[in-house]
């Protein structure tokens, strides 16, 4: 296979290392699943999303569901300040927004399944003081949704449903204090309050939906008490506070994405060891990932539609020391350079990854913010990965017994890592997705 390239803002490709590819046959191993980028038809490798003209940042908000394309915002964080929306493709690198009806300041946060639909925000000016939720499609001047009465504006991001049916943001008033209020809004049912999850809170931040729109998750709090409280809302159960342990362990938390049924969120805790970063399950147990080195500042920021996959930082308080983590199910809390590099994907030597903000549905595409050799900088960057080298199962380098060895240690105790097919069990498929890998020689 010839090298992959990357782009940097039209500049000329920077070639990345060669992968030999491999076809497995999932359907004799009774898998229907496709966890290569390449059969997805976009290449592994390292594209940075550059920013615009006068530009020093750049922002990666959403992903389709499959990775191929991307939403977010680019800008200038000093004065004059700049806020302009893009749309991504690996082939056609970064197109800046210049939807009909878009005001100065505008922003993407994400999009539909499809892609078809993308859900963010504008303002006249960055100062955000008619800043109003939109609607965009291709070819369509953006649809801007209404405020609930009472309310003056948009701050935070505006998220979407996989459809494109269910927008969720957050609202604020005014005051000083200004109180801030989750919103869902539909096409059929207009806009709508969400319930505050506790009583006397009253600033309320949506982070995100669910895929299938039945689910939303943020944070609460009362402005006079500062303590957060992560919330899930439901239609059936309304906004649920997510537990989290008994103080001083643990004091206040965020909820910050959650899979695509709703039935995984990811976030922080904060309490006595610092904050860390967190997994709600299906039974709104809380379990925590883990840090890195000591790392004493962590927080999960982006969860794949299944939940196995979750991205985010660790660090220590001051953000030059955050580095991007991948949590998985197989291998638990590690470097992100680490993920990428086992995924057949390098990152440049001049770049760190400092934030994993987003990671595709599938798994396969994340949006990391890039941390350049002085430390500064926000400039993002999307990572493709390619298919895991099941075969160098015990990541030594080589193919050999040893390998075996270490899959059926595995295996038998039932371990996450042995879950190749990724379908949530360990049994004779996953055996013979090894053997299809290990006995070709090669990945």
């Amino acid at each position: 296979m010839p090298a992959q390239a990357r782009r940097i803002s039209g500049e000329g490709p920077v070639h990345i290392r060669e992968r030999k590819a491999l076809e497995p046959s999932w359907a004799a191993a009774g898998v229907a699943l496709c966890i290569s980028a390449q059969c997805l038809g976009q290449a592994p490798g390292f594209y940075p999303i550059g920013t615009i003209d006068g530009g020093d940042e750049s922002y990666i908000m959403g992903f389709t569901q499959d990775g191929l394309a991307a939403v977010g915002y680019t800008g200038h964080s000093g004065q004059p300040a700049i806020e302009h929306a893009y749309r991504w493709t690996a082939a056609g690198g970064r197109v800046d927004a210049a939807d009909a009806g878009l005001l100065n300041a505008n922003t993407f946060h994400g999009m539909s399944s499809d892609g078809s639909i993308i859900s963010g925000a504008m303002s006249t000016n960055t100062d955000w003081n008619d800043r109003r939720a939109i609607v965009a499609r291709v070819g369509q001047p953006v649809q801007v949704l209404p405020l609930l009465s009472g309310w003056s504006k948009v701050t935070s991001a505006v998220v979407i449903s996989g459809d494109g049916t269910v927008v969720a943001g957050t609202l604020q008033g005014s005051g000083a204090p200004a109180p801030q209020r989750g919103f869902r809004w539909t096409a059929a049912g207009g806009i709508q309050a969400l319930p505050y999850p506790r009583a006397g809170d009253n600033f309320m931040t949506v982070r995100g939906i669910s895929r299938d729109g039945s689910t939303i998750v943020g944070e609460s709090v009362n402005l006079a008490t500062g303590i957060d409280a992560a919330f899930r809302w439901r239609a059936a159960t309304g906004s649920q506070i997510l537990p989290i342990p008994a103080p001083p362990f643990a004091t206040q938390a965020r909820a910050l994405a959650v899979s695509a049924n709703g039935e995984v969120v990811v976030g922080r805790y904060t309490g006595q060891t610092g904050t860390r970063a967190a997994r709600w399950d299906a039974s709104l147990s809380m379990h925590d990932l883990g840090t890195i080195n000591g790392s004493t500042r962590n927080e999960a920021r982006c969860v794949s539609d299944d939940g196995l996959i979750i991205g985010g930082f660790a660090g220590q308080a001051n953000s030059v020391t955050w580095r991007a983590f991948v949590w998985t199910s197989q291998y638990g809390i590690r470097l992100a350079s680490e993920h990428f590099a086992d995924r057949r994907v390098e990152v440049p030597q001049e770049y760190s990854l400092g934030v994993c903000d987003e990671v595709s549905g599938n798994g396969n595409s994340f949006g990391v913010r890039l941390l350049t050799s002085s430390g500064t900088g926000n400039i993002s960057a999307v990572i493709v990965v390619g298919t895991p080298c099941f075969a160098d199962f015990n990541l030594d380098g080589g193919i050999d017994g040893s390998d075996v060895v270490a899959f059926f240690q595995e295996w038998e105790v039932g371990a996450a890592a042995s879950d190749l097919n990724r379908d949530g069990g360990v049994d004779g498929a996953d055996v013979q997705v090894f053997f299809e890998y290990w006995e070709s020689g090669g990945c």
